[in-house]
């Protein structure tokens, strides 16, 4: 309906344009000087919300030297190296499944928990802490869509999230290794380090896009 009757729809709650036509997408893509992720006052890629100190609130040149820190992590290369270990975790969650009687609610049983592990690892977090991690990015992702998902859970897990997330970041930087954080602690974008906010910010993006992307 959209596309045939109102392809640049204006949503007046979330106060924001919803594009449902391919070549607008593009359009809109390519023009970077003019559609923005980075607005300060009322959201940049977020309704109602100002753009934060992540990745994705900012635009190309530092979005993109941003980005590349990490993405180099996530490539099929990269994760090829990691067969074993994701296989070891698979087998571990269906044998549970199959402990169980071999009956099993998809998402919480097998869905969530890999990509908590795997993320949790390559961040650099202890093996132990997936089934925190799987909870932080349940209570946090839902503060993307705007003030009205605003709630106490969502912040205090945000908070609770970021202070896990500050002394990992202390700790890499004396005892390095192969993880995102470590590339986070030594990183510098124009000659200038990552601020330990920033490095927050970008690690709960991470958690939550590889999360929610991976089950949902």
């Amino acid at each position: 309906w959209m596309r045939e009757h109102a392809p640049a729809y204006w949503d007046s709650v979330n106060e924001l344009w919803a594009i449902t036509r391919y070549d607008d997408i593009v359009e809109i893509e390519k023009r970077k000087e003019i559609f923005i992720s980075s607005d300060k006052e009322k959201g940049g890629y977020r309704p109602n919300i100002p753009a934060d100190d992540a990745i994705i609130g900012l635009d190309d040149p530092l979005h993109s030297k941003r980005r590349n820190l990490v993405s180099r992590r996530f490539t099929p290369r990269a994760a090829a190296a990691w067969a074993d270990d994701i296989r070891a975790k698979v087998t571990g969650l269906i044998d549970a499944v199959e402990a169980k009687g071999g009956r099993t609610e998809i998402v919480d049983d097998l869905a969530a928990p890999l990509p908590a592990m795997m993320i949790g690892k390559l961040l650099g977090f202890p093996e132990d802490a997936w089934p925190d991690l799987k909870r932080y990015s349940e209570e946090t992702i839902q503060l993307g869509g705007g003030p009205r998902y605003m709630d106490q859970k969502g912040v205090e897990a945000a908070i609770e999230f970021a202070a896990l997330s500050v002394a990992l970041y202390e700790e890499r930087k004396t005892c390095p290794m192969d993880d995102v954080m470590t590339v986070w602690t030594t990183a510098e974008i124009d000659g200038r380090p990552l601020t330990v906010e920033e490095v927050a910010s970008d690690c709960l993006l991470v958690l939550d896009g590889g999360a929610e992307t991976t089950r949902t």
